[in-house]
């Protein structure tokens, strides 16, 4: 079924939230990395990890926000991937580990460059509008 075009501006609507949240994610983890290599701050460092986890976890909310009442796969999709995203940051959060919280988007394959988790996701979504 074809999604109406209430539906697919809801979604072009997630999917630019989903895009900034990207950028914010890129930008944080870039001033933490000049954190700790830069300055040797580790409580900065660790602060910015934290930050990082708060964008993820903020995102389901943010989401449904936005998706209220918008039906179909793409959509469902969608809220599934910000779910992730919320749930692995939850879980660093909860542990404590900034490595966990560094390693989040990211493959253990990753180079420098490629897309990570948001920004894959962004790109999948972008193309069903």
């Amino acid at each position: 079924m074809a999604m109406n075009d209430s539906d697919k501006q809801k979604l072009a609507q997630a999917v630019a939230m989903l895009r900034a949240a990207g950028e914010s994610v890129r930008d944080l983890e870039k001033r933490a990395g000049e954190a700790l290599h830069d300055r040797a701050d580790e409580p900065e460092y660790r602060k910015l990890m934290r930050e990082k986890c708060q964008v993820l976890m903020d995102l389901p909310e943010k989401g449904e926000a936005i998706l209220a009442g918008a039906k179909g796969a793409i959509c469902d999709d969608l809220r599934a991937a910000v779910a992730s995203f919320a749930s692995r940051a939850g879980q660093a959060v909860k542990i404590g580990s900034v490595f966990y919280m560094a390693a989040l988007l990211y493959p253990d394959d990753y180079k420098d460059g490629d897309p990570n988790g948001i920004e894959e996701a962004v790109a999948r979504f972008a193309e069903m509008l």
